[in-house]
C-alpha cells in the first residue's frame, strides 16, 4: 500500500535515479538493465516483475523472472525471498513445496519484509498452524500492514482473538501508520529539495 505522497513521487521520478519516469518499455528496460550491471538488488527485482507480468519486456518469462529474483535474493533483497516463497507456495512456477515456501518467506520477514510476515501467517494458516499464524498477523499488522490486520478482525469474528488483543494490535497498527506518512512527507520534501538543487546545478553548467 502507498500513501498519496508516495504516488505522487512514483510518478514523478524513477526509483533508481530519480529522474523523470521512462515514457517507453525501452526506456524503462535500459534503466534497470543499467542498475543491474552494478549489483542493484531492486533493479533485479523489477526486472523479475516485468517478466512475470510482462511488463516493459516483448513477453512474459516466468523462468527468468525466477532467475532474476534467485540473483535479488543472493544481493540480499527481502523481497525477493518473499516472492520465492510464494512461487513455492502456489506452485505456478516451480513445484509446490510448502516447506521450501515457509523457509524463503521466514527469511524474508526476518530481514525485515511485512507482507512477507502477513503471508507467512497466510501460510501457516492454511497449513492448520493457527496460533503461529496469529503472531505472524499481529506482528504485521502492528508493523502498518493492513491486510494482517483485516485478517485479525475476521479471527476475532472467529473468536480465536480477544478483543483486547485486536485492540492493542489496532492501537500499534495506527501508530505506525502516523510514523509511515511522517517519513513519507519527509521522504518527498528532501527528494524536491534534492531536485530543485540539481535543477539550478545544471542551469549553471
Amino acid at each position: 500500500e502507498r500513501t498519496g505522497i508516495e504516488e505522487i513521487m512514483m510518478k514523478e521520478t524513477c526509483s533508481f535515479c530519480r529522474a523523470p519516469v521512462s515514457t517507453s518499455r525501452e526506456e524503462m528496460m535500459l534503466r534497470i538493465e543499467k542498475r543491474m550491471k552494478v549489483n542493484d538488488p531492486l533493479a533485479y527485482y523489477q526486472a523479475g516483475g516485468c517478466y512475470q507480468d510482462g511488463r516493459h519486456v516483448p513477453q512474459a518469462d516466468v523462468l527468468k523472472a525466477l532467475e532474476l529474483n534467485h540473483r535479488a535474493a543472493e544481493l540480499g533483497l527481502p523481497e525477493a525471498f518473499a516472492v520465492i516463497g510464494l512461487y513455492y507456495e502456489r506452485g505456478t512456477i516451480v513445484k509446490k513445496d510448502p516447506a521450501t515456501a515457509r523457509s524463503y518467506l521466514s527469511i524474508a520477514a526476518m530481514k525485515g519484509s511485512i507482507w512477507a510476515r502477513h503471508n507467512l501467517g497466510g501460510l501457516e494458516y492454511r497449513q492448520g498452524n493457527t496460533v503461529i499464524a496469529l503472531r505472524h498477523w499481529r506482528l504485521s499488522a502492528a508493523a502498518g500492514y493492513k491486510a494482517s490486520l483485516d485478517s485479525l478482525r475476521v479471527q476475532l469474528g472467529k473468536g480465536n482473538v480477544s478483543r483486547d488483543e485486536y485492540a492493542a494490535t489496532l492501537q500499534s497498527f495506527l501508530t505506525s501508520r502516523d510514523e509511515m506518512k511522517s517519513e513519507a512527507r519527509d521522504r518527498e520534501e528532501k527528494l524536491r529539495e534534492e531536485m530543485k538543487r540539481e535543477a539550478r546545478d545544471s542551469e549553471c553548467k
